[in-house]
């Protein structure tokens, strides 16, 4: 079964992005998706789900990926 997650938006991003252990590139990417618990947010990276290639969690933060692509 496939993980289900939904685009972050732009606050959520900003608010990644402003967290002590940044997510790096995946904080501006279109493929981020957050999952968040009370105490916890996930960085999870949808392109995994079509590419075994990149993991679904990956090592933050990331500086450099081949699947990047900037948020709309």
């Amino acid at each position: 079964m496939k993980e289900v997650g939904r685009r972050a938006s732009d606050a959520e991003r900003r608010e990644l992005a402003a967290r002590s252990g940044s997510a790096g590139l995946c904080a501006a990417c279109d493929h981020l998706r957050l999952l968040a618990s009370k105490t916890s947010v996930f960085v999870r990276c949808a392109l995994a789900e079509e590419d075994p290639r990149f993991p679904r969690y990956p090592p933050l933060p990331v500086l450099a990926c081949a699947g990047y692509r900037p948020a709309a």
